[in-house]
């Protein structure tokens, strides 16, 4: 999507979400005739367009995809370790101690509602919008799947987060009070609005310049597929997920790097991603630090970048307040490469400026892993170079919400799930022939038997770091025996109702055991 539409779009963001008041009987009130408001925006498709980028740029929020939504899949996994430089709401993650009024879980469940009342708001809106001839009612019908692709993400990821919430499907601003519906009823909604997207929304090939990364009928199979894969419906996901791999829009990059560096943003592989932009009106040589959607930042500027480098970076070039786990690292078959696709290690390069006290003539990484040990490096940057030795705090790297490589690995899930172990082991194999086609280190595994644990071991390496561990490991009910006594069984499933909900909204009570 273009960095300077979401921009445009985020003026239209506070407005989406205004309620109106009742004018008082005083002769100082005055109506600015010149203002827009909900009811007169929403003539035209162009203004429709500016409507749903709103919507699509609540994904960029910090408790989504921005900075959060990182957080709290990433380390309430196995996959990451502590620093000395860990705080303590992150540190809660770790430990599986947090609570209702958890900062980064309250978060992200604000950001995925606001998500959702932006697409009501704008579907509710949608029946005022003028069409004028066939394209302009093919371009609105578009808009629509969009908002519904959007609110079906939404609730495909509260059904899993939180199980049974409160479903919203009219903007209803002035009525918070609503009691939570079944958890069915959630993934009733989320298949829905992703059934009629894909049908409704256009192929990838037909989006291009200012429209690349809109949400396609691929990206709503994808998710879709994820969500039916979610419920355990096997044999539906399964064969949604194939449409995906048949449709021969995209392909396994050989180049694995690229699926989390910014030069392979929106590439073969990608299926959907949250677009993001690097250091956009920077202040500073680092950028603005925060920014919701709305104009209004923190430390001043606008910024559209992901937060994930300058939080997982290098140490001594970034916060380096969570690395990869020693148990991670000993999961990697010896020689993988995918270890070095993954994560800094002492064969790593680091490109930086010749006056920095960790420059090398060799750019080799092994100094800084002497002093302080392996570091990540999807999403990160290895040429700082351009960000004065540091990582910017404005990533440019898009997040892959869903790519090819994650499809393959679902869909051989879903094969073993319903008997078709060999099958499955295919596509497995797909991904391991990826990684090293010479098959020297990664040899074929055809034990139909151990399908299930060939998949659970390829879902750890190849998706390491890209926030599915734990949902992954929670779906297979594997909760203790990975993390340990920590994870307490019909409890850490799912997250707790944060606390500002239950205190805004009394028919709402909080999961078992919070």
């Amino acid at each position: 999507m273009n960095k300077r539409k979401i921009i445009l779009s985020s003026v239209l963001a506070s407005m989406m979400l205004l309620t109106h008041t009742a004018c008082k009987d005083d002769f100082l009130d005055k109506t600015n005739i010149n203002a827009i408001t909900s009811e007169s925006f929403y003539t035209n498709t162009q203004e429709g367009i500016l409507a749903v980028n709103a919507t699509y740029a609540a994904l960029q929020r910090q408790g989504l995809f921005q900075r959060k939504y990182h957080f709290v899949f990433d380390l309430a996994s196995d996959e990451f370790e502590a620093t000395t430089k860990t705080q303590g709401p992150n540190q809660q993650l770790f430990e599986y101690t947090w609570s209702a009024d958890h900062e980064h879980i309250s978060s992200m469940w604000e950001d995925w509602y606001k998500v959702i009342a932006r697409a009501n708001t704008f579907l509710e809106k949608s029946v005022k919008i003028k069409t004028t001839g066939d394209e302009d009612k093919k371009l609105l019908n578009r808009l629509v799947a969009e908002a519904r692709f959007l609110r079906g993400l939404s609730y495909s990821n509260l059904a899993l987060n939180w199980g049974a919430v409160p479903l919203r499907l009219e903007t209803n601003l002035t009525e918070p009070q609503l009691a939570v519906s079944p958890v069915e009823k959630i993934w009733e909604q989320a298949e829905a609005d992703l059934k009629f997207a894909e049908v409704n929304l256009a192929s990838k090939k037909d989006y291009a310049g200012n429209n690349i990364g809109r949400a396609t009928k691929g990206a709503a199979k994808a998710i879709l597929g994820r969500t039916l894969i979610y419920e355990k419906k096997w044999a539906e996901a399964a064969a949604k997920l194939k449409e995906v791999i048949d449709s021969g829009e995209y392909k396994l990059l050989d180049d694995m790097r690229k699926n989390h560096s910014f030069e392979g943003n929106n590439s073969d592989e990608g299926i959907f991603e949250v677009q993001f932009a690097d250091n956009l009106n920077q202040v500073g040589s680092n950028g603005a630090w925060s920014v919701d959607d709305a104009g209004a930042t923190s430390w001043g500027g606008n910024c559209e970048g992901s937060f994930r480098s300058i939080e997982y970076g290098v140490e001594g070039h970034a916060f380096y307040n969570s690395r990869p786990s020693k148990l991670l690292i000993a999961t990697f078959e010896k020689d993988d490469p995918r270890i070095e696709t993954t994560m800094f290690g002492p064969k790593s390069k680091l490109f930086l400026s010749a006056d920095n006290p960790d420059y090398n003539k060799d750019n080799s990484y092994e100094p800084i892993f002497k002093r302080s040990g392996y570091a990540w490096k999807k999403y990160q940057s290895d040429n700082l170079v351009k960000y004065n030795n540091n990582e910017p705090a404005a990533g440019g790297i898009n997040h892959r919400v869903i790519r090819l490589g994650d499809v393959y690995l679902l869909y051989a899930e879903a094969l073993i799930n319903t008997g078709n172990a060999s099958g499955g082991l295919e596509y497995i194999n797909r991904i391991r022939r990826r990684a090293d086609p010479s098959g020297k280190i990664l040899a074929d595994r055809k034990d139909a038997a151990k399908a299930l644990e060939f998949l659970k071991s390829e879902r750890n390496i190849e998706m390491a770091g890209e926030q599915s561990r734990r949902i992954d490991v929670v779906r297979w009910g594997d909760g203790v025996k990975v993390f340990g006594s920590k994870f307490v069984p019909g409890k850490h499933e799912i997250f707790p109702i944060p606390q500002a909900e239950l205190n805004s909204n009394a028919l709402v009570k909080q999961n078992k055991g919070y």
